[in-house]
């Protein structure tokens, strides 16, 4: 997109060309590592330079093959690039864009669920919405966090259970009582990173770039906004796996949450869903190794020419890792979550109700010891089809955040 700009002086064939490998789905196979972020993705980008040309490896049909292979196959000819086309091709932040763009578009996804993964747990916990209270909520306005409380409390509208603790708790621990603040801090996040990310993708990026009557050396191929707004998401999203992992540890100890240990019956004899709390510790643990920021790093290259650059793509692989995480622990939400409603004795809110029948039509109770992998992995896979968030229509969604 940034050599539609106009600023690059290539031919419209280029970028017919890359259109043709998006439209066959040819995909060029580019090592992970290599780009520091400046100067463009200059490593990346040199490995679907190659692929037009008909060389370096591509993703068609399922397997890795030549690229020669597949424009052979598909009838389309190597590209031979023109004076300026190389470095306009290579230049720029079309690597950390990328992967940025899918990381932001699962993040928001995982937000959603997350809204719903959280819910549950708040019946399963017998919560008070006392807290969630539109006055009291919106005393301190941020988009983000009036948000979320409105989407939560249209998700538990409807509980019996939460009618019920309502009437005799008077405030929660701080993971059922500060979802809107903590999910809304979130939220606003990944739109301030979704507006950057906007600018970014629609901007010319290339160096050097071709005015009307003069060629001008910039600096716009510099990562450092999408830099900066990896980073962020990154510490962003940890932190709410943390505290989603605070529900975990909460919703498994009998002292703090009033169900079986582990929610399981006879727990002595099963392990119940210990296990899955580990492993949600386990991946909040991973992430925080994962929330060093690149941006702040800095390596000169290229002789100090290129004294300073953002690293911007090794924050957007790092991101990438960090959502996976996140979305599991999620998935380990809804999986105890439900298992919590086993024990319930009123109703939950019909919102609920349908996620916890949804998760029963392919995870059963458990009732006695089994690999919780396979759960977890079914949980996720739900998630991927948007089973869970297809159920509640989310003003999340409509808003203009």
């Amino acid at each position: 997109n940034s050599l539609c700009k106009g600023y690059s002086a290539v031919s419209p064939d280029l970028i017919k060309h890359t259109m043709e490998f998006i439209n066959r789905d040819i995909t060029p196979v580019v090592p992970r590592y290599g780009s520091v972020g400046d100067s463009g993705d200059l490593a990346p980008q040199d490995h679907v330079a190659l692929t037009l040309m008909g060389e370096g490896k591509v993703l068609f049909k399922g397997e890795t093959v030549p690229s020669s292979e597949a424009l052979k196959e598909t009838g389309l000819k190597p590209y031979s690039f023109l004076e300026k086309e190389g470095v306009a091709f290579i230049n720029g932040t079309s690597t950390i864009s990328g992967i940025l763009s899918v990381n932001l578009h699962r993040s928001m996804e995982i937000i959603r669920n997350a809204i719903l993964s959280a819910a549950i747990s708040f019946e399963g916990l017998k919560g008070t919405r006392r807290a969630y209270t539109e006055w009291a909520v919106e005393s301190r306005p941020h988009r983000g966090q009036i948000a979320v409380a409105k989407e939560f409390l249209k998700v538990i509208n409807g509980s019996k259970i939460i009618e019920k603790s309502t009437k005799t708790k008077v405030q929660d621990p701080y993971s059922l009582r500060c979802i809107p603040q903590v999910y809304g801090a979130v939220l606003d996040t990944l739109n301030y990173a979704r507006g950057v990310l906007t600018t970014e993708i629609n901007s010319a990026t290339d160096n050097p770039l071709v005015g009307e009557d003069e060629v001008i050396s910039v600096g716009n191929f510099h990562g450092e906004p999408v830099a900066l707004i990896s980073d962020f998401m990154a510490i962003a999203l940890t932190d709410l796996g943390n505290m989603i992992e605070r529900r975990l540890a909460r919703i498994t100890d009998e002292n703090l949450s009033g169900l079986p240990p582990f929610l399981v019956e006879n727990s002595g004899l099963n392990s119940g869903y210990m296990i899955p709390q580990y492993t949600a510790a386990a991946l909040c643990n991973r992430n925080k190794t994962l929330c060093f920021p690149s941006s702040a790093d800095n390596i000169p290259t290229s002789a100090n020419q290129e004294d300073h650059v953002s690293m911007g793509t090794n924050a957007a692989i790092k991101l990438s890792e960090i959502v996976e995480n996140v979305k599991q622990i999620v998935s380990i939400e809804f999986l105890l979550g439900a298992q919590s409603l086993e024990f319930a004795v009123d109703e939950p809110s019909p919102v609920v109700s349908k996620i916890y029948m949804e998760i029963r039509k392919k995870v059963p109770k458990l009732s006695v010891d089994r690999p919780p992998y396979i759960d977890i992995e079914t949980i996720s896979q739900m998630m991927d089809a948007g089973l869970f968030t297809g159920l509640q229509s989310s003003e999340l969604e409509k808003s203009d955040l």
